[in-house]
């Protein structure tokens, strides 16, 4: 048998609680090895993993407001300002008046946040790739859906504190 075990294979070992101890302690490993990796790549930016993520929306997304990206990364309000704060300081983003409501403020790229996400983009997508060549198509699909799982239930609040 392969030393890589299919999620379906491995998830039907899932059926007493030492399997979930041992799922939640294979995961945050997981997560941090690649929180790790990330960070290294992003390091010279000077940026976090989340920071590069508000980043990247705003690069997508130019224009909308610190309520929008704090919503769609599943952020308070209040914690999205510190982020957007640091990106400014770097001289990655910048604030303007919303022209459509001028009590608000809309998030913009800089020139140099443009070649952040250009120099760090190709790297991370490389990084992603890598990743991704670990998975079938159908481990992927199990993966995703659960990913999926656990936003909506992020983003309805059924998680408590």
């Amino acid at each position: 048998m392969s030393t890589q075990l299919k999620c379906s294979q491995y998830a039907s070992r899932l059926n007493n609680a030492n399997s979930l101890k041992r799922l939640r302690y294979q995961t945050n490993w997981r997560v941090k090895f690649r929180l790790k990796q990330v960070s290294e790549i992003l390091s010279d930016a000077s940026l976090a993993p989340g920071q590069f993520a508000i980043l990247l929306m705003v690069g997508e997304n130019p224009g909308r407001s610190q309520s929008w990206l704090a919503r769609e990364a599943i952020l308070e309000r209040q914690n999205i300002v510190p982020v957007i704060d640091r990106l400014e300081s770097l001289g990655y983003l910048k604030r303007r008046r919303s022209k459509k409501d001028r009590r608000s403020l809309a998030i913009q790229i800089t020139g140099n946040g443009k070649r952040v996400l250009g120099r760090i983009g190709p790297r991370l997508t490389q990084f992603e790739n890598k990743l991704n060549s670990l998975f079938t198509d159908a481990d992927r699909a199990i993966l995703l859906a659960a990913l999926h799982k656990l936003e909506t239930h992020a983003r309805s609040g059924s998680f408590g504190p």
